[in-house]
């Protein structure tokens, strides 16, 4: 039974252009693994960049192009960010709606994550809004965004509550785990 189970989520994945899951080797869903090497994609596109002294501003949207329901984390998806960072090959600062690393610290308080559903074939709009941190305020006037999803939450949001109740780590934790990313176009 658990084969059959697996052989129909690897045919689900292949479906959506997964090609580790061709190989047999198919990790745990709406989890990055090292297996799943092409998780599918949402296409994020940025536009009407506002800068207002260290604040930015901009519009994103969000579309799903996949066979299957995806769900973007949308704790930070208009503000504030997660993270900054800046590519310094390219000189890009880079606005990333999630964090991108585990953290070992207890929380008293945190955010509640959030996450919204997009079904195939349909886009999410919105509007981010932050204040840039003063070290990343020179050198780049260019940015990108990127927004973490996966393919499903009910294990996500069980692992979330865990996190939360029994202080198990930092409530972050198990969403970084969880995610992929998707890059925007670079807007100036």
């Amino acid at each position: 039974m658990i084969r059959q189970v697996l052989v129909a989520w690897c045919l689900l994945l292949l479906s959506v252009g997964v090609p580790a899951c061709q190989e047999g080797k198919c990790g745990e869903l709406g989890k990055p693994s090292g297996t799943v090497r092409n998780p599918p994609a949402l296409e994020v596109q940025i536009g009407g960049v506002h800068r207002h002294g260290s604040r930015v501003e901009f519009d994103w949207s969000i579309s799903n192009h996949t066979r299957v329901r995806l769900y973007v984390y949308a704790t930070h998806l208009n503000g504030p960010a997660a993270e900054w960072k800046v590519d310094q090959v390219s000189s890009v600062t880079e606005i990333y709606a999630s964090y991108t690393r585990t953290s070992d610290a207890s929380v008293n308080d945190y955010l509640p994550a959030r996450f919204i559903r997009i079904d195939p074939g349909r886009t999410l709009k919105g509007r981010f809004s932050d204040d840039v941190p003063a070290d990343l305020l020179v050198g780049s006037d260019r940015i990108r965004f990127f927004v973490a999803y996966g393919l499903e939450i009910r294990r996500l949001q069980r692992d979330l509550r865990y996190a939360f109740r029994h202080c198990s780590g930092h409530p972050l934790n198990p969403v970084v785990r969880w995610q992929w990313f998707s890059e925007s176009n670079v807007a100036p």
